[in-house]
């Protein structure tokens, strides 16, 4: 499969891809998809048919609507408990440090899972920030953060907090990046050259 990577002719891509698959059982796992475009689904499972039986498709997704397209019924999967939240988010915040030694973190710690409502994103997320920060006072800046009282999915805040704690040049780049739509295909030197134009007309004029 690694030889189809430099083509860029989409339509040599799907011929290689059903040559490679024609024949085989395979399982492919299409992970966090937003797409709910009936006929872009129906073209992608053309895909897919060379396959011997027993072949399986695994899609995730959050929107519903993805979710009843797939047409084989949704497994609806549920969040985690307080116990298992704050399992998680220690391993992931805490887990280079003895927890012990920081009450006062542990303390905090499980206020700022339970926030995270069982989602493993967000608490990945929110304790991958706090991983190299050892200050209570940098951990209860997050628990306190408005962003939680906003009406936002349960984890939208986890990245926005995520964005918050980008150094002010990256903040810039992603800003930047936003100007393009969502599942725009753009191309690499495009925007590298676009970033450049934009920093350059920023330099003052002497």
């Amino acid at each position: 499969m690694n030889s189809i990577k430099d083509d860029n002719n989409l339509n040599r891509l799907q011929v290689k891809l059903k040559e490679k698959l024609n024949g085989k059982r395979f399982l492919i796992v299409l992970d966090d998809m937003w797409n709910d475009n009936y006929e872009k689904w129906d073209e992608l499972g053309s895909l897919f048919v060379q396959g011997t039986e027993g072949s399986k498709i695994i899609v995730t997704t959050r929107k519903e609507n993805v979710a009843r397209m797939m047409g084989s019924g949704a497994v609806n999967v549920g969040t985690l408990s307080s116990e298992a939240s704050w399992a998680l988010f220690k391993r992931h915040s805490l887990d280079n440090r003895d927890s012990k030694e920081h009450p006062k973190l542990e303390e905090v710690g499980k206020q700022i899972a339970d926030k995270c409502k069982g989602l493993p994103l967000s608490l990945k997320t929110i304790a991958g920030i706090l991983r190299c920060k050892s200050e209570v006072d940098e951990w209860k800046d997050i628990l306190r953060s408005e962003i939680w009282e906003q009406n936002l999915n349960g984890i939208l805040p986890a990245l926005m907090s995520s964005y918050n704690d980008l150094p002010t040049h990256l903040k810039q780049c992603f800003s930047y990046c936003a100007i393009y739509p969502k599942d725009y295909q753009f191309c690499k030197e495009q925007v590298i050259h676009l970033w450049i134009a934009n920093l350059v007309g920023r330099i003052p004029r002497i």
